[in-house]
């Protein structure tokens, strides 16, 4: 049970409230205590739906940093919802069980996401990361998308404090309505800037 009031997008202002009913619609714990922020809902999921849809970093470098981020943050719920994500871009159930073991080998991974995994843990886990992993990661990603894993990390170690701090409770895995929902709050922020 999650230690701060679930939202209710009835409770939202009205603007917002339409917003939530027409682009997001799906009900996610996390979102519900998103809701106690009115402010901030809006921003917090176009800025996730832009991290999904707007950078250069590779899908499956994506998905490799959010369920290390998670992982090492000790956050079961996006764990739970990206490790769904990550079966249905291809990663096998054995590639995620090594994600989750601090000890394995990632000889199941590729090169890229090898450093892709161990700079994410670092990032979420030390309070400094040494230079010799920063230029691998560098000189593996490239200046652009090393800004954009850490834009990622950051998001999700956020989401990761405000899921374990408040106990949000983790439902099923709903990774796939979850992209659907991210690519609709992406379609709508995308409509609003165009004008």
């Amino acid at each position: 049970m999650a230690t701060v009031r679930l939202g209710n997008p009835l409770n939202l202002p009205p603007g917002l409230r339409a917003w939530y009913e027409n682009t997001v619609h799906l009900d996610l714990n996390i979102f519900k205590v998103l809701m106690m922020s009115p402010g901030t809902l809006r921003p917090m999921l176009e800025l996730g739906a832009h991290l999904m849809f707007d950078i250069q970093l590779p899908i499956r470098l994506r998905e490799v940093a959010i369920l290390s981020a998670t992982h090492a943050a000790g956050a079961p719920y996006a764990w739970s919802h990206h490790s769904d994500i990550a079966e249905n871009i291809g990663f096998t159930p054995e590639q995620i069980a090594e994600l989750a073991s601090i000890d394995g080998d990632l000889s199941g991974f590729k090169h890229d996401e090898r450093i892709t995994i161990e700079f994410a843990r670092l990032a979420v886990s030390a309070s400094e990361v040494s230079e010799c992993t920063i230029e691998r990661a560098r000189s593996t990603l490239g200046d652009r998308q090393m800004v954009e894993l850490l834009n990622l990390i950051g998001f999700y170690w956020t989401l990761s404090r405000i899921s374990t701090i408040l106990r949000v409770e983790t439902e099923p895995a709903q990774g796939a309505a979850l992209i659907e929902a991210t690519r609709r709050i992406h379609k709508e922020a995308r409509d609003s800037l165009r004008g």
